[in-house]
């Protein structure tokens, strides 16, 4: 699992930061994020084409998006049938 959550992360490189951002975009709005490098000016522009959303500095292209997820799924998935069967199970 960890090495799906690892490959996962590395083909999203910027979600991470774009999804908190997003989830506390009040606080980073009056510049009280907990990510001091993000300021509120940057949260003003955004663009899509589509395919691709440009915001805070980064581009996240969503069919690579959906592609990673399916990946992480599958191999999450994939995992059940082995940790159902440990009698203890740890991340």
């Amino acid at each position: 699992m960890r090495a799906a959550l690892r490959t996962f992360d590395a083909a999203l490189p910027h979600l991470k930061k774009m999804r908190d951002v997003a989830e506390h975009v009040d606080d980073y709005a009056v510049d009280d994020g907990k990510d001091k490098s993000i300021s509120r000016k940057s949260l003003e522009v955004a663009s899509c084409d589509g395919e691709t959303w440009h915001w805070l500095g980064f581009e996240m292209n969503a069919a690579d998006a959906m592609s990673a997820s399916v990946r992480l799924f599958k191999a999450l998935k994939d995992c059940g049938p082995l940790i159902s069967k440990s009698p203890t199970t740890t991340l």
